[in-house]
């Protein structure tokens, strides 16, 4: 019987080498600033992505690669001058605002450093302050202060006119703080007090309702050991400055634990009591790493995709068909 011979040819591509990058995220910690730094309290982004930062009895103004631009204050307490400072931020129009602790008043300077105004004094009635430590400035030019010894909430126009308080001293949730420390505001409808010596977080609606609380005393997720520094992103998530566990913590805006870093030390992306922390629009964190006298900055990326290559593979069949 005739036999036939049918040969089959077949192509195999083969990858091989490192497959393309996926969605897992690089983070990467640097020393961001430190010459010159002495008591680093608090750090804060303007709306062009510079970078002030509260240094002892100065402000220090930062491009957003970390070239000094401009530095002003003294000790003192005249204007332009500070005394123990505690927090600073930057309304829409690159305005500076100071919480000048220790000489009970607020203070604004324009983008270069240039004295606007100033209003408070030491007290206990409306526009009067006791040690005031926390400060922030929702879209609208509305300046919303952590009256810390005072424990209560103070509210201005962008002026310094007063305009309404909240807060009075104990563990509850109607109002009451106990030393708090930092304040954040997401536009003109969430307010987040840092509540500092009771170790948790309040979240209220821009007219002062409270919403939620979240926090406990310890070193565990979402615990807080006197935290002094809170910070909100673009998409609304809460970081905290958690200072005497030498840590950050990220929450999302209803509160839940998403991440942590640091770690007490003196390594990178390690901290010393950290007191301030701040997000620009890219999502990068600065964190007032006190203790070490140093800003650092921790940024996001996607790795790098690697080329894959093909190999080619010939592979032969034969049939015998009768």
């Amino acid at each position: 019987m005739k036999k036939t011979i049918l040969l089959i040819i077949t192509t195999i591509f083969m990858h091989s080498g490192a497959f393309a990058a996926g969605t897992s995220v690089v983070e990467s910690f640097n020393i961001w600033a430190s010459s010159g730094l002495n008591n680093v309290r608090d750090v804060a982004v303007a709306p062009d992505n510079s970078i002030y930062v509260l240094s002892g009895e100065s402000v220090k103004h930062y491009s957003k690669s970390g070239k000094l631009l401009k530095s002003w204050g003294t000790k003192g307490d005249k204007d332009g001058q500070f005394l123990k400072p505690n927090s600073l931020a930057v309304d829409s129009g690159s305005n500076v605002y100071v919480a000048d602790s220790f000489n009970n008043r607020i203070q604004v300077f324009d983008s270069k450093g240039k004295f606007l105004r100033k209003w408070g004094t030491e007290g206990k009635e409306n526009g009067q302050f006791n040690k005031p430590k926390g400060i922030a400035v929702n879209k609208n030019g509305t300046v919303f202060v952590a009256d810390t010894y005072n424990n209560r909430i103070q509210v201005f126009d962008s002026k310094g006119n007063f305009l309404r308080k909240g807060g009075a001293q104990g563990s509850g949730t109607d109002k009451k703080f106990n030393y708090p420390e930092d304040i954040a505001v997401t536009g003109n409808t969430k307010v987040y007090v840092l509540d500092s010596s009771n170790n948790r977080i309040q979240m209220f609606s821009g007219k002062g309702n409270f919403i939620r609380q979240w926090g406990t005393m310890g070193n565990g997720n979402g615990k807080f050991e006197y935290p002094y520094g809170i910070s909100i992103d673009v998409n609304g998530n809460i970081y905290v400055a958690d200072t005497y566990n030498s840590r950050i913590q990220k929450f999302s805006s209803k509160g839940v634990f998403l991440k942590q870093w640091g770690g007490k030390g003196s390594k990178t992306g390690q901290f010393v009591y950290p007191e301030g922390v701040a997000v620009d629009s890219s999502g990068s964190i600065y964190i007032a790493d006190t203790g070490n006298n140093r800003i650092q900055k921790l940024t996001f990326s996607q790795p790098k995709p690697v080329k894959i290559k093909k190999n080619r593979i010939n592979s032969v069949i034969f049939y015998m068909l009768h």
